[in-house]
């Protein structure tokens, strides 16, 4: 007996259904959610003044971003290690960190807490003592803050690899102390580590240096800043480890502006490192190279002479070697592991 077209495709399936148990069914289901859902985001907690800012700190986990709205706060204070979040402004300048007894710094970690890939951004810190302060850790992000009229540092960020400070105003930190000497030691950033980067920042009129990479940089980048009045001190100084005689692992200091301080740059034990198209004025000594410890690179430097007494600095002819531009590092036979191989090509 012949069967109609419908009466065929019916018996099919429902010999197909028969077969298929319910599970696999709804299995088929779930994976073809999962394929369109859309992605899993990081939690936001948005928060006001008035909100428990401890608690809220304490329940961020990686990813999480805290935002803060518009107005004062106490102290943000991580009390565990954490990882991967963000504290930050809702609108920029507009989050004030005011730290109320018995807390002394702004946005800071517990001194035996590890933390890492943590970002501040657009806070304004006045404090006691240290405005941002992490005392180890890795990657850690200072954006857009300003940071002043604290009683120590501006930012003590020691023994964090991968620090970088982009965008801020630092200034009129370190009013709070005075050294037994009766110089100020207290500096507009304070940080140590391999693979600091600052850049892009206004630093001016702290008590001690304005940027102090101590004891040790490696691998560093200090650029493009505007360093104002550190008449006690330098504007930049930093200190390669004296154990470490790898010039691959030098540090470059280019394109800023230093003005009345002692030193426009000072470099203590360097090797390796390049210092280039910096303008200092005001100061009496543009560069100044202490103990090197193998060739330091210089090209270009303007506003001061250079105190080189032991020679390793390698000055290049300013009337042979002009301005360098886009980091052309001009006349540097033996450059840093990260400097560029090639010359790119001259502007006309």
């Amino acid at each position: 007996m012949k069967t109609s077209l419908t009466e065929h495709t019916e018996f099919r399936s429902n010999r197909l259904r028969a077969s298929v148990p319910p599970w696999f069914a709804l299995s088929v289901l779930l994976c073809l959610f999962a394929a369109i859902a859309p992605p899993a985001f990081a939690g936001q907690l948005t928060i006001a003044p008035a909100d428990d800012l401890p608690a809220a700190v304490a329940s961020l986990a990686a990813g999480d971003t805290l935002l803060l709205k518009a107005g004062v706060y106490n102290s943000i204070c991580f009390r565990t290690p954490v990882k991967g979040v963000t504290i930050k402004a809702q609108y920029p300048g507009r989050a004030w960190i005011r730290p109320k007894p018995p807390y002394e710094c702004g946005v800071y970690a517990d001194d035996r807490m590890a933390c890492s890939d943590i970002t501040i951004d657009g806070l304004d810190v006045t404090a006691p003592i240290d405005g941002i302060r992490f005392m180890h850790g890795q990657r850690i992000t200072v954006r857009n803050c300003h940071v002043h009229h604290t009683g120590n540092m501006g930012l003590a960020l020691h023994y964090c690899d991968g620090t970088t400070v982009e965008g801020c105003l630092i200034e009129d930190c370190g009013s709070g102390y005075e050294s037994v000497s009766g110089v100020r030691q207290q500096h507009g950033m304070y940080l140590s580590g391999d693979l600091v980067t600052v850049r892009n920042n206004l630093i001016r009129n702290n008590s001690g240096w304005g940027v102090h990479l101590w004891p040790y940089a490696t691998r560093s980048v200090v650029a493009n800043n505007l360093i104002l009045n550190h008449p006690r001190g330098s504007g930049i100084v930093y200190r390669r480890d004296p154990a470490d005689a790898d010039p691959a692992n030098g540090n470059r200091v280019h394109r800023n502006m230093v003005s009345n301080a002692l030193n426009g740059v000072q470099a203590v034990c360097g090797i390796g490192d390049v210092i280039a198209d910096n303008t200092c004025v005001g100061c009496i000594w543009a560069v100044n190279l202490q103990k090197p410890a193998g060739r330091v690179y210089l090209d270009a430097n303007i506003g001061g002479p250079t105190y080189n007494p032991s020679g390793r600095g390698v000055l290049l002819p300013p009337a042979t070697q002009p301005v360098s531009r886009a980091g052309a590092w001009r006349g540097i036979t033996s450059q840093p592991a990260e400097a560029p191989a090639s010359q790119p090509a001259e502007e006309p």
